[in-house]
């Protein structure tokens, strides 16, 4: 064992002595440099940068694990066992950073829980007045009765059950014999969705109720691949009502459907998710009264021209600085045509790289995105990862070695020489907010080339991934 691992070190060698002097010299800053800027900083900013700091360094740490990606052939003899003891190790990490108060997610669970409050009890408030569609209301709500205390441990824990369901529902889908994916394989698919940086990062310290929504697509791609069809629709719509991307799964099947002229199936998914939207669409009438109509024709949802300040990192944001009337509605022009071209020209089966890419798509173009939301797809990646591993390498290297590193690293250094109020774009400061705007732009670059990279090499190495493989593609 020991001599595989210097073979790994050696083969990977020059990762090592590059990332790792580069991660030596940022630590040896932070350690010289940091500690008299910091102390000048208000005693509440002082907190917060070190936690800062400690997120970006433990982030950096993780990611000298990535090499390692897909190169597992131990074979899994008890995935149920294996999943309950990682489990059990998130549980007792989650207890560990609750009892120190490390919850980089605080700010989220304080919305989600307030917002659960007020909804239930039919009072308008800072939080209700936001609208959030019926699936996202009720499972605020769920998280308010099931935790009245307010208690972040509960609140994280709960996450954690959340993430075993997510280790459960990737086994449940590597064991479908179509997609071929064997024993020695699941390894290489818990190592990737467990020890990748982003959803370390997110699933330990931040913990947002996006992971029930994963494990609820992730029910619903069984069910797709299954060939399950109310189930499908029934599940996607449920998480439509959170995030726009099972909305656009669906749209991709009936244009399969349609395009292969399998019109039997057609009427069977289209009657399905017209059952399940009305479904939801009159129980969100009965609870809310016409709210859901009147955001969604007044396209107050997605076509707003007011962007949040916390979404300077995309290119959205940026385009209100034109001043050009209705650009703002160029990213969802791309999105959906790109999406329709997509699924007219390349999609040819439902399969993996198609949940993964539509995604891709929204990602690359949202005006309201930043890196976290590769979580989505992570559980999805770790089951293709070996159909496409030099692909995910190259992408993951530009998007989580460069992107997110970086953007964790500049994020700290800016709020070190005290630019806080600048980050958050509460600055009065011009030259302050041209900086930090200025840094994130440039750290725009790496993420969209790095989610590309997922996309056009996915879909680049289809059909020599179809040779190699042929059990690869799952025919509906």
């Amino acid at each position: 064992m020991l001599e595989s691992f210097i073979t790994f070190l050696k083969k990977n060698s020059k990762f090592y002595l590059i990332y790792g002097n580069i991660l030596a010299i940022l630590i040896l800053l932070y350690i010289f440099i940091s500690p008299p800027l910091i102390r000048n900083l208000p005693l509440d900013q002082q907190a917060s940068t070190m936690n800062q700091i400690g997120y970006s360094i433990s982030y950096s740490i993780v990611l000298l694990v990535y090499p390692y990606f897909g190169l597992s052939k131990k074979e899994i003899s008890n995935p149920k066992k294996l999943m309950l003891i990682i489990f059990f190790i998130f549980i007792g990490l989650t207890i560990w950073l609750d009892s120190f108060g490390i919850f980089m997610g605080y700010n989220n669970f304080m919305w989600d829980y307030n917002y659960g409050h007020d909804y239930f009890y039919g009072i308008l408030s800072q939080y209700t007045k936001v609208y959030y569609p019926l699936g996202s209301s009720i499972y605020f709500v769920f998280c308010y009765i099931t935790n009245p205390w307010g208690s972040t441990l509960l609140y994280r824990l709960m996450s954690d059950c959340w993430g075993l369901g997510i280790y459960y529902m990737v086994y449940k889908i590597s064991t479908i014999e179509e997609l071929g994916i064997d024993r020695k394989k699941l390894g290489n698919i818990f190592i990737y969705i467990t020890f990748s940086g982003i959803q370390m990062l997110f699933f330990l310290l931040t913990q947002k109720g996006d992971y029930f929504e994963i494990f609820l697509s992730l029910i619903g791609i069984y069910f797709t691949i299954k060939k399950r069809w109310f189930w499908s629709a029934f599940i996607f719509i449920f998480c439509g009502f959170f995030k726009l991307y099972a909305f656009l799964w669906i749209g991709g099947i009936l244009l399969l459907f349609l395009k292969q002229k399998k019109w039997s199936d057609f009427k069977k998914y289209l009657v399905s998710t017209v059952i399940a939207g009305s479904i939801f669409i009159i129980l969100s009438y009965l609870i809310e009264g016409d709210k859901f109509f009147q955001n969604l024709f007044s396209f107050r949802w997605q076509f707003s021209t007011e962007i949040a300040n916390a979404y300077n990192l995309n290119f959205g944001y940026y385009l209100q600085f034109f001043g050009i009337s209705y650009l703002n509605v160029v990213p969802y022009v791309l999105i959906f045509g790109i999406f329709i071209l997509y699924a007219l020209k390349f999609v040819k089966k439902i399969d993996l790289n198609f949940f993964i890419n539509v995604v891709l798509i929204i990602l690359i173009f949202y005006p309201a995105v930043n890196f976290q939301y590769l979580i989505w797809i992570i559980p999805i990646i770790g089951l293709n990862l070996m159909n496409h591993i030099d692909q995910y390498r190259k992408s993951t290297a530009v998007f989580e070695l460069i992107h997110v590193n970086a953007d964790l690293h500049a994020f700290s250094w800016l709020m070190i020489f005290g630019l806080n109020d600048a980050l958050y774009l509460i600055s009065t400061d011009p030259l302050e907010l041209f900086v930090v705007l200025f840094i994130r732009f440039i750290l725009l670059f790496p993420m969209v080339i790095g989610l590309c990279y997922y996309f056009i090499l996915n879909n680049l190495q289809k059909e020599k991934s179809l040779i190699h493989n042929p059990n690869t593609f799952i025919e509906v």
